[in-house]
């Protein structure tokens, strides 16, 4: 993960699924989820009245974890 805010940018928040859909209900703009975070980003956003579309997804390789992973990129509205 620590490449991907590199890639991005420092701005860039690293937060649970259900935070990063209360962050997105405030501020609007690109959401990436895991697929571990994926349902409870979407509970979250159900319960906060946001329809994240989904835009893409990538597989890759956390290699400090140890693991691969799928991330789905969301595009949440502006209030």
């Amino acid at each position: 993960m620590s490449s991907l805010v590199f890639l991005l940018g420092t701005d860039t928040e690293i937060q649970s699924g259900k935070t990063a859909a209360d962050v997105a209900a405030k501020t609007g703009g690109l959401v990436l989820i895991e697929d571990q975070e994926r349902q409870k980003f979407l509970k979250r956003a159900g319960e906060l009245h946001i329809q994240p579309q989904v835009i893409t997804g990538t597989k890759g390789f956390d290699y400090s974890r140890g693991r691969r992973e799928h991330i789905t990129v969301y595009r949440v509205a502006k209030p």
